[in-house]
């Protein structure tokens, strides 16, 4: 009876034995799954940065270029005001500052009056 009795537990261990080794073979499978999916995103997210930054840089040259051609053209009329483009980068972000000296515009704006 007691050998029956240990038989029958050793039987249901078996089983559960087997059941925990195929559930851990299927976790494994899909944390190495997952870990794939990460090294593809990572690798996702420094693409779409590069090509973000590329994009902000072509955006830069053509602001610069618009600032230069509207200087160009108002050359003729009187001198320019001085701009002055500043980029900075804060938190990742990159954040624009474009500084007009008014004071400058204004004088010869005065000077021009009289």
């Amino acid at each position: 009876m007691l050998k029956e009795e240990n038989e029958s537990e050793i039987t249901s261990l078996k089983k559960k034995l087997e059941v925990h080794m195929a559930r851990n073979e299927l976790l494994q499978k899909e944390n190495q799954e997952l870990r794939e999916e990460v090294g593809r995103l990572r690798s996702q997210t420094i693409s779409l940065k590069a090509h973000n930054m590329e994009r902000k840089s072509v955006l830069w040259k053509k602001i610069q270029k618009s600032i230069d051609d509207n200087n160009n053209s108002e050359a003729h009329q009187h001198k320019p005001p001085p701009v002055q483009v500043i980029t900075s980068e804060k938190s990742s972000k990159m954040r624009m500052c474009i500084q007009i000296q008014i004071s400058k515009t204004q004088h010869l704006e005065k000077t021009s009056q009289q």
